[in-house]
């Protein structure tokens, strides 16, 4: 059954259970031990605990792979979460490649633009996005200067800084991202030196920064 050297082994630890009538605390759950392991035909079979007389179930075999191996892989993907009450005081994003600045705003109590942008629309949805920010994937090692993407050596294009005025007037904090150029539709990088660490955006965030940063074709050709 592939038991003696499992593909993957797993202990679970449940959490106490609440009391019962009267306050009684009911016995603790010990943790349990999952084992997955393969035949020859690659066929993929469950065992729970170690007694003799454990069943032994056929499972399907998409459960090894949901079970990744790289410590990446099993990081908090929030990379950025503004605290109920914070708000966004500041918001600059700059084309490192040219040195132009694309936006400087500082929103309003609602968190809406107070500046005119290219996109107006696209830029109230990124504050809001903003507000949590999670990796789809992390990339091995960290924050570098230039990295590999797509199959060649890049460099960071655009730079974010933020500046996060937490609830009650305490003083405000500084956050900084860096993004990538759109890799494909539904790939973007941004680096984040305070987590040094190197991420693939969501979609949402990728939507509205192509939006944010687009080049602007200009007026269309006259008829």
């Amino acid at each position: 059954w592939g038991f003696n050297r499992p593909e993957r082994t797993l202990t679970l630890t449940f959490a106490p259970l609440p009391p019962g009538p009267g306050g009684v605390a009911p016995a603790a759950v010990p943790p349990v031990t999952l084992r997955l392991g393969t035949d020859a035909n690659r066929n993929v079979f469950a065992r729970v605990g170690d007694e003799p007389g454990a069943s032994v179930y056929a499972v399907e075999p998409e459960i090894v792979n949901e079970l990744m191996l790289a410590p990446n892989d099993w990081r908090d993907r929030h990379v950025l979460t503004l605290p109920a009450g914070a708000t966004i005081a500041a918001l600059k994003l700059t084309d490192l490649a040219t040195k132009q600045v694309l936006i400087d705003s500082t929103p309003d109590a609602a968190g809406k633009p107070t500046v005119a942008a290219r996109d107006p629309d696209a830029l109230a949805k990124f504050i809001e996005q903003l507000r949590n920010v999670r990796a789809q994937r992390f990339l091995p090692g960290g924050v570098t200067e230039k990295f590999i993407a797509a199959g060649a050596e890049r460099e960071w294009r655009f730079q974010l800084d933020l500046t996060i005025a937490p609830p009650g007037g305490a003083q405000a904090t500084t956050r900084t991202l860096l993004f990538s150029e759109r890799l494909g539709g539904t790939e973007q990088l941004a680096g984040g030196r305070e987590l040094d660490a190197i991420f693939q955006v969501e979609q949402p965030i990728l939507d509205s920064l192509t939006r944010l940063t687009a080049r602007d074709p200009g007026p269309p050709p006259p008829a």
